[in-house]
């Protein structure tokens, strides 16, 4: 009796690859500038946050408005915050 092997094992099909996020107007490396940065500005300040407080937090997140708004409730990371210019 000669023994019936196994069956290969058979591969898990691939994970689907994740889609990219949508490219923002002008690219994905895009900064708010000009009347859109303003209108966030407006944006937050409108949550409740004092304008200083939301150009900084701006400032230190690049322009990232979801990563400001964060900022502005945990604080700037040291390291991040930078000086007025006078």
């Amino acid at each position: 009796a000669t023994p019936i092997p196994a069956p290969p094992p058979s591969a898990p099909p691939p994970a689907p690859r994740a889609a990219p996020p949508p490219a923002a107007a002008g690219g994905a490396h895009s900064l708010l500038t000009g009347a859109d940065f303003d209108a966030t500005v407006a944006r937050i300040v409108d949550m409740g946050f004092d304008e200083p407080s939301v150009r900084a937090a701006l400032r230190a997140a690049f322009n990232n408005p979801d990563r400001a708004i964060e900022y502005l409730f945990s604080g700037i990371p040291a390291g991040l915050e930078q000086p007025r210019a006078p």
